[in-house]
């Protein structure tokens, strides 16, 4: 076990007093290592979801509108539309031409996940038109667009959680984030679940609580 002063010296007091609180440097450092592990253990789920999420709306929406600029229809509510907006800008800086697939690669997870807000079943937009289309073999408990939404977004703050760096290990439901995250992925894509659960040490990771 490396020593706790190099490391608290790297850090900043607020970020190092999340894992410190109630415990000796020691400890805490045990802390701070396990998050960065969590962290890791969970990039191929988070990965998985992200990517299947996207590509699969992308696709079932292409279907559906006949076109697969579907993201410049007006049905698109304000904050979805700013977000195609801004994307449109980072790829024409980049001095890239503007294609569906660079809009679709380029536009935030939280994007994706804002399509399944509740403005979208109004008149059937979306939902509930979409669902089997889009999580062909989500079980039936899950295959409400309420259900949906609340999962989605748990796994968003999870991953933005991750992606920045933030305390993880503190969280008691890992476990179920990383159940219902996976479900998801399966319900998705089944072959992505398969390879996802190939690759998936977060299980083992999680175990390694320390004392």
């Amino acid at each position: 076990m490396t020593t706790a002063s190099p490391i608290i010296a790297a850090l900043s007091p607020a970020r190092w007093e999340g894992f410190a609180r109630g415990v000796e440097d020691e400890a805490a450092l045990a802390r701070y290592l396990w998050n960065i592990q969590l962290c890791e253990a969970l990039y191929p789920l988070l990965h998985c979801l992200e990517i299947g999420l996207r590509n699969g709306l992308h696709r079932e929406l292409s279907a559906h509108f006949g076109r697969d600029d579907w993201f410049d229809m007006e049905w698109l509510e304000a904050a979805q539309a700013a977000d195609v907006k801004k994307a449109r800008d980072a790829i024409s800086h980049k001095r890239q031409h503007t294609t569906p697939d660079r809009i679709v690669s380029e536009v935030t997870f939280g994007f994706w996940c804002g399509l399944f807000n509740r403005h979208y079943e109004h008149g059937q937009i979306l939902w509930p038109t979409l669902i089997k289309p889009v999580f062909p073999r989500l079980p039936k408990a899950m295959r409400s667009i309420r259900d949906i939404e609340k999962n989605i977004n748990q796994m968003r703050r999870l991953r933005n959680r991750v992606f920045h760096h933030e305390p993880i290990w503190h969280w008691r439901d890992l476990r179920q984030k990383h159940d219902i995250g996976t479900r998801l992925v399966k319900g998705l894509n089944p072959e992505l679940g398969e390879q996802l659960d190939a690759i998936d040490r977060f299980p083992e990771i999680l175990k390694l609580r320390p004392a």
